[in-house]
């Protein structure tokens, strides 16, 4: 294995684990927008009439 082989394969492992890191970033990110809109989305949709029973 010559020094150029050897330099782009690691090129393109490390480009890899960038868009595997910003993947999982953007799932994160994700996540956290829907947690910290959950409870505006529950009172936008629920109905007062449907908690009497």
């Amino acid at each position: 294995m010559n020094n150029t082989t050897k330099t782009s394969s690691d090129l393109r492992r490390w480009k890899a684990l960038a868009v595997l890191c910003i993947a999982y970033f953007m799932v994160i990110l994700d996540s956290q927008i829907v947690i910290l809109a959950l409870p505006s989305i529950e009172r936008a949709v629920s109905r007062p009439d449907a908690c009497s029973g």
